[in-house]
């Protein structure tokens, strides 16, 4: 299975940083040029999430499309994607296998391998558990596993696309692909040496009541809007 990491070119300490540890971790990777823009209706994304996109989030989007043009180019089952700012842990390479294996026997599968509720310092496992995934729509990109399928039917969709690459459950509920988790989660966004928090802006966690609760009608009235653009 190839590994494709996204970097910007202007990056070159990110790609640095990555290729030593990768190399400390017996893996290898294609680096993927990322972008710094993208373009998307900003009136159907604004439908379904509320709020204009950031211009970062476009180009993420644009970036992992891209990796998956590739996927399908090159004929294999299932690719793993990282971003250039993804920290690893000590069971990444159990990881990816029983990934490899889920994509391999489900081609629509995606299964990440990072959990953005579990970003501090020390909470990586070393576990390689899979579990089907049911949970709200913030997920995160910097490290994943996916199925041909899965790639095939996001690059069919591309034009229907109303939210950040990383709302991993709202392509799920659309039937395009079939979410999944590695359990402990295996790697996650190294913000403290990258300095990376594209969307912190976005998260609610530990806000107050009333925020969440604004939050959730918004998915709500997100979704029905969603539903009638089709």
């Amino acid at each position: 299975m190839k590994a494709y990491l996204i970097n910007l070119k202007r990056d070159e300490a990110r790609l640095a940083a990555q290729r030593e540890q990768f190399a400390r971790c017996g893996l290898n990777f294609e680096r993927v040029e990322a972008r710094a823009e993208g373009r998307l209706d900003r009136f159907r994304w604004w439908c379904a999430v509320l709020r204009a996109p950031v211009q970062g989030e476009l180009g993420c989007a644009a970036s992992h499309l891209e990796c998956y043009r590739r996927l399908i180019a090159g004929g294999d089952g299932c690719a793993a994607i990282f971003e250039d700012d993804v920290k690893l842990g000590a069971g990444i390479r159990s990881a990816l296998a029983v990934a490899e294996a889920k994509c391999r026997e489900d081609a629509r599968a995606v299964v990440m391998m990072s959990d953005h509720r579990k970003k501090r310092e020390g909470e990586l496992g070393e576990g390689a558990e899979i579990r089907t995934e049911k949970t709200d729509w913030e997920e995160c990109s910097e490290g994943y596993v996916i199925g041909r399928e899965a790639a095939r039917r996001l690059l069919e969709k591309e034009t229907k696309t109303r939210v950040p690459i990383d709302y991993w459950a709202y392509f799920a509920r659309k039937g395009w692909i079939r979410l999944y988790r590695t359990v402990p989660a295996v790697c996650a966004q190294d913000r403290v040496a990258f300095g990376s928090n594209l969307g912190e802006r976005y998260v609610v966690a530990g806000k107050s009541w009333r925020e969440r609760t604004w939050w959730r009608l918004r998915r709500l009235i997100g979704s029905v809007i969603d539903r009638l653009l089709g």
